[in-house]
């Protein structure tokens, strides 16, 4: 028989296990990870190796894996492995992306049994990149619309270093008649992420394109002349002061690593050779964001301007009649390099200080 104590511990537990049993039953069905975060064997000497999955523990196939430092690339299978062979025993920064998921880099030191790389990579929105199609009208035209295909009306287009420049209808439709030849479209409008767009238009028709903005909140003063700028450089740079290239012209040269194209492009151009230093950094969309060339691919950008260190065009001169104004992210934004020391070249001019750098500017895609 049960006493009092004993059968209102009884009752409790069966209380605790029914209401324990309700909470199970509430919670969402979690189908197992198709691959369980166990750790892989080394793939033996002069080797790395590893697996790309995402936060669920599912492998990512197609995903691109790079060693920056040895210019290597491989491209993940149906179970998300990849492998490098021949790889010296050392540490190295090794890189992940994919469209759709956020990239990550990991640092993975190979020794006598090889090295193993994981990758846990978290999937995200990303920009909807422009669309190119042929058009049996001469010259570019095209829309501009943002990430939920509705037309903007108003967006500033131009022909960077042109003077053209229109502002989209109603239906956010804009045309150039221009010739045959590789032109940069600058895309601007209050409330969406500036855009630089390549376009290369063949003698036998024209490109239509279609463009999308993405939402931006309040942007910095330091940024809103961004692309303005560009537009400056393109009307005053020549062919011999800079070396620049579209990514359609990075593809036909059968560049891969934009590293490679830094070197090129600045011995066109300098007076004097100079091997680049490869962990010199590029000035990111106009700035003061920096980046490391030897993480950068064709596939991230769509414009590359390269000019020996210090004499790409003088942004003091580009900034003397701008205005006054306070409001950041509005027009009438003063810009913050009048009344301070700090230009939108400072930072990497600091992170390339102490190496042979070239000052490069590139535009992501």
């Amino acid at each position: 028989m049960y006493t009092k104590a004993r059968l209102r511990l009884a009752l409790a537990a069966a209380l605790l296990s029914g209401l324990s049993a309700v909470a199970r039953a509430q919670e969402p069905v979690r189908l197992p990870g198709v691959i369980v975060k166990a750790p892989i064997e080394k793939p033996g000497a002069r080797a790395l190796a590893g697996v790309a999955r995402d936060t669920f523990a599912t492998p990512i196939d197609s995903v691109e894996i790079t060693i920056p430092d040895l210019k290597r690339r491989a491209i993940t299978h149906d179970d998300g492995k990849f492998r490098f062979d021949q790889v010296a025993p050392g540490k190295y920064d090794v890189r992940a992306r994919k469209i759709g998921y956020a990239p990550q880099v990991v640092s993975v030191t190979v020794d006598a049994d090889g090295g193993v790389g994981m990758f846990e990579l978290l999937q995200l929105q990303r920009a909807l990149p422009p669309v190119i199609v042929s058009a049996s009208r001469g010259g570019i035209g095209g829309v501009v619309g943002d990430t939920s295909y509705h037309a903007i009306a108003g967006a500033v287009v131009r022909v960077a270093g042109q003077g053209a420049v229109v502002a989209t209808d109603s239906s956010g439709y804009f045309h150039f008649d221009v010739g045959p030849g590789q032109y940069f479209l600058t895309i601007k409008d209050e409330g969406f992420k500036e855009k630089v767009v390549s376009v290369r238009v063949p003698p036998d028709s024209g490109r239509r394109v279609s463009i999308f903005l993405e939402p931006a909140g309040a942007t910095a003063a330091r940024e809103y002349w961004n692309i303005d700028d560009f537009n400056e450089r393109m009307g005053k740079v020549s062919k011999t002061q800079a070396s620049i290239y579209a990514g359609e012209q990075l593809i036909d040269m059968g560049i891969e690593w934009v590293s490679d194209v830094v070197q090129g492009g600045l011995t066109r151009v300098s007076s004097k050779t100079m091997l680049v230093d490869k962990d010199c950094v590029a000035i990111v969309n106009g700035g003061p964001t920096t980046v490391q060339l030897k993480q950068l691919t064709i596939d991230d950008v769509a414009t590359v301007e390269i000019y020996p260190a210090g004499t790409s065009a003088d942004q003091r001169s580009l900034m003397m009649n701008r205005p006054q104004g306070a409001v950041v992210g509005k027009k009438g934004v003063a810009d913050s390099r009048v009344r301070a020391p700090f230009e939108n070249t400072s930072r990497a001019a600091i992170q390339n200080a102490a190496m042979q750098c070239a000052e490069v500017w590139v535009w992501t895609r």
